[in-house]
């Protein structure tokens, strides 16, 4: 178990560098790092664990097809309460594909955050709602927005709703870096490659949601 974890934060620290600049207090990296894999593990403790029978790369290509339309309307038409259902609680959940490639986790939001983002709602300048299958919403888009245009800039809607948005967004920082440290350790390649867009940006732009 010991050989097992010590092989699990060298790639973690040295191969990956997903820690790279993490504050670790007197005792060095590697004694920070255990230290937050081990308590991340008994925060799973008791979690449910769902295997589906599919593999991810399938079901990405479903979701992809001309045709899914047609499957989504066949769905629809079904009685929802004939679909399994996992019902809100504390526990973790998480699912994933046949071959344990993660699909879907869900995890407790701590009451300090969910309190603050109750708090700050009214910050959100109101817009349209649309119409989908599950009823109605509305969607704003803050952030950095970089896949259409040569150079990244921040979102219309950013812009649009200041000085709103950018409030919103420095009173709920310590949200965001918290699923920011939950991402790094769910799937720290992925928290590298969102983070690696950093070296990229011009000074005065940074990411609006944490990493």
């Amino acid at each position: 178990m010991a050989a097992e974890l010590n092989k699990r934060v060298d790639y973690l620290v040295n191969e990956l560098e997903v820690y790279k600049g993490y504050p670790h207090g007197g005792k060095g990296l590697r004694h920070a790092v255990k230290n937050e894999l081990y308590h991340w593990k008994k925060r799973q403790e008791g979690m449910e664990v769902v295997r589906v029978p599919q593999l991810y790369s399938t079901l990405w290509k479903q979701a992809k097809r001309r045709n899914q339309g047609e499957q989504q309307a066949e769905l629809l038409s079904r009685d929802w309460k004939m679909f399994l259902t996992y019902e809100s609680s504390s526990n973790y959940l998480r699912i994933e594909d046949k071959h344990e490639h993660l699909l879907i986790y869900r995890l407790p939001i701590p009451t300090q955050f969910t309190e603050t983002l109750a708090k700050t709602e009214d910050l959100i300048p109101p817009s349209p709602h649309k119409e989908h299958s599950r009823g109605q919403s509305s969607t704003k888009f803050w952030g950095l927005w970089r896949k259409y245009v040569q150079e990244p800039r921040m979102s219309q809607d950013y812009l649009k709703d200041l000085p709103s948005s950018q409030k919103w967004l420095d009173e709920n920082q310590a949200y965001f870096k918290h699923m920011s440290d939950i991402l790094r350790l769910l799937d720290p390649q992925m928290y590298v490659r969102y983070s690696s867009i950093k070296q990229f940006l011009p000074e005065d732009l940074q990411p609006a949601c944490g990493i």
